[in-house]
């Protein structure tokens, strides 16, 4: 049996095909040329996480599957969470962590992920969620100040620029991208630094679509999984299904 599991985000849709849990194949906004492809295995269990939409048409591709399960809270997980408010956790940060739990079962873990927003997560070995911060991302950031401000221009973010910028800024443009880009290096590695010192084994993961532009420069060891949500994804299919 495989497993196939779809995460619908914001601003593109993922799908991961699992055989004894591992990753053998993925897509990023798959055609309908590739999700009819995978629709061929009705012994297939298939999972969905969705910012909202998506649901029906991809029931509909994936009727003949013999398990459809939507990731929701009403779901049983692998591990537990240490958090006030549950009902608010988004559902990309428990797939995140339980990602990284998969990867890393027996130790702490802490869990970056560089997007709209940037979160940063702590996974105990204990098996449980503890929390983290969340903070605007890089395109938050560059929009906050031209909007908020009378004459800062607005910078268009383009992740395949891995230009570091130098310091000090030298014009106004590159003043904000020293500020925006070395002070979000600058956040992640004194976060990394102040878990380290109370978690000696710690384990750094970063994911999310801005973490290639960091995961070279920042200065502390740091594995990068763009897959995470998926695995974690598929951890709680199986979880389930089980």
């Amino acid at each position: 049996m495989r497993n196939i599991v779809v995460d619908i985000g914001n601003t593109r849709t993922k799908v991961g095909v699992f055989e004894n849990g591992v990753l053998v194949a993925h897509h990023y906004d798959p055609s309908p040329e590739v999700l009819k492809s995978l629709q061929q295995h009705p012994n297939d269990a298939v999972m969905v996480s969705t910012v909202g939409h998506g649901v029906e048409e991809l029931h509909t591709v994936f009727e003949k599957s013999i398990h459809f399960i939507v990731f929701d809270r009403s779901l049983k997980l692998p591990l537990s969470l240490h958090y006030d408010t549950p009902e608010t956790l988004g559902l990309d940060r428990i797939a995140a962590a339980i990602g990284a739990q998969t990867l890393y079962p027996s130790q702490d873990v802490l869990v970056i992920d560089a997007g709209s927003c940037i979160t940063i997560d702590l996974v105990t070995k204990e098996q449980e969620f503890a929390g983290g911060i969340i903070s605007p991302g890089i395109r938050m950031r560059f929009k906050s100040m031209h909007v908020f401000t009378d004459k800062l221009p607005m910078i268009e973010w383009n992740p395949s620029d891995l230009s570091v910028p130098a310091l000090p800024g030298l014009s106004t443009r590159e003043c904000m991208r020293g500020g925006v880009l070395k002070g979000m290096q600058f956040e992640i590695e004194g976060y990394v630094r102040y878990y380290s010192g109370q978690y000696p084994d710690l384990k750094v993961i970063m994911t999310g679509g801005d973490a290639p532009y960091f995961e070279n420069i920042i200065n502390t060891p740091i594995f990068t999984e763009d897959s995470l949500v998926l695995i974690g994804l598929n951890r709680v299919l199986e979880y389930n299904v089980a």
